[in-house]
């Protein structure tokens, strides 16, 4: 009998606290996704450039490494020298590569590779503050004994103004677009709730380098350095909440 009734009474205390549980409110859903509209703008500035950079190198062979690297340090302690006539400091060199290779040539009789000689090559990175003096550390460099010009790459001073310039442009255009199209749709432009942003900059390619390189072979004629225009490009892409309009 004792265990019966005890039986009863814990069926009884589950009944009473079953719809005391009930009582609770449930757990709300998922909100629903805010309205927004999602638009990319894009930005450019055109700028001219005003700097660059020049690698001068000289490269020589020779029947030993050592023979090829002394001839190689010689000629290029000559360009440096000519190009440091023209005011350039010893900040504005860098070396950008070196290289004692071995030169071989197969022999068909033997069916062996054998070492006829050694090729040298010193590369010198040179940083160009004013862009007029870019020809003539060219001529400068060739006379002195440089043999290849190469990697040349122009930059602006001012090229962190121009790219916030084409920010707040990219920017204006994105948040102008999203605006017409919320009135098109019949509401409002909200508050921000994302904004991103990349940036590509164009300007001169490597055929203008190839074309510097074999301006003026022979050093009669100075190289003549004309450069196109640097166009920075932003692109911003902004997430605005639409609000609708409730009549």
């Amino acid at each position: 009998m004792y265990r019966r009734f005890r039986r009863a009474s814990l069926a009884l205390i589950s009944a009473v606290a079953a719809p005391l549980g009930a009582q609770q409110p449930a757990p709300e859903g998922p909100l629903a996704p805010i309205p927004a509209l999602t638009v990319t703008g894009t930005g450019k500035v055109k700028l001219s450039p005003d700097r660059a950079t020049v690698v001068v190198a000289v490269e020589t062979h020779g029947a030993s490494a050592a023979a090829a690297a002394a001839d190689n340090a010689r000629r290029v302690k000559a360009a440096l020298d000519t190009v440091q006539k023209l005011g350039l400091g010893r900040d504005q060199l860098s070396t950008s590569g070196y290289a004692v290779t071995p030169e071989y040539r197969y022999d068909r009789t033997s069916s062996t590779t054998r070492v006829v000689g050694y090729t040298a090559r010193n590369g010198v990175r040179v940083d160009v503050r004013k862009l007029e003096q870019l020809g003539p550390i060219i001529d400068a460099a060739l006379a002195g004994g440089a043999n290849t010009i190469g990697d040349v790459e122009l930059s602006a001073s001012n090229a962190d103004e121009a790219r916030r310039a084409a920010l707040t442009a990219a920017v204006q255009k994105a948040q102008g677009d999203a605006e017409a199209m919320a009135h098109a749709a019949g509401g409002g432009l909200g508050p921000l709730l994302e904004l991103s942003s990349t940036q590509s900059e164009g300007g001169i390619g490597p055929m203008f380098a190839a074309r510097v390189a074999t301006a003026a072979p022979g050093g009669n004629v100075p190289t003549n350095i004309e450069p196109g225009d640097i166009t920075v490009s932003v692109s911003v892409t902004g997430k605005w909440e639409f609000l609708e309009n409730r009549k």
